[in-house]
């Protein structure tokens, strides 16, 4: 048995980007416009982009070469800033005192600008053609409403249902799965 996993909904896409955000302050404007361009992102498309996102700061420090003390922490800085100092980042006297900034809201949005969606509109096509021939609808087929579309074993296997990926297409029934070993 297959089960057939629809994209995210404009609101399932604002929960996924909360809840990878969940360490951050957040406006909710931006993860509003984060949830409106990445329509035709998969949950995993979406995850990988607030993962780059959260990692940028962490390699503007990586690539920093001046580096400043302000109220006990290590914070990265130009050259010529106020008690700017000249060091690596392994060079910083008490590391556990480096100051880590969240993403901010351009680094969300550059992360989703380049991240690109793992699904094409062919997929989804060809999915869905599948699915009007071959599924068998046991809800609504609403994304937002949590559906799930299976597949009757008898019913031929498309080539894409051999990998396993998050958004439309054919993922393996975790209970069939679960019974076979």
């Amino acid at each position: 048995s297959r089960v057939y996993v629809a994209l995210p909904s404009l609101q399932d896409r604002k929960l996924i980007i909360q809840n990878e955000l969940n360490e951050f302050q957040v406006s909710s404007r931006t993860i509003n416009e984060l949830a409106k361009h990445s329509e035709g992102f998969s949950g995993a498309d979406i995850a990988l982009a607030v993962r780059d996102a959260i990692m940028a700061p962490v390699r503007n420090l990586m690539a920093s070469t001046h580096f400043r003390e302000v109220d006990g922490f290590w914070e990265p800085c130009g050259p010529r800033a106020k008690g700017s100092i000249k060091m690596s980042l392994e060079n910083i006297p008490r590391p556990e005192m480096l100051r880590v900034d969240a993403p901010s809201p351009s680094m969300l949005k550059g992360s989703f600008q380049k991240t690109k969606p793992s699904v094409s509109p062919g997929d989804i096509k060809h999915s869905e053609e599948f699915n009007a021939n071959y599924g068998r609808q046991d809800r609504s087929t609403s994304a937002s409403d949590q559906s799930e579309m299976q597949w009757p074993e008898h019913a031929p296997v498309p080539p894409s249902a051999g990998s396993i990926h998050a958004g439309p297409g054919l993922v393996p029934d975790r209970k069939n799965t679960q019974e076979k070993t």
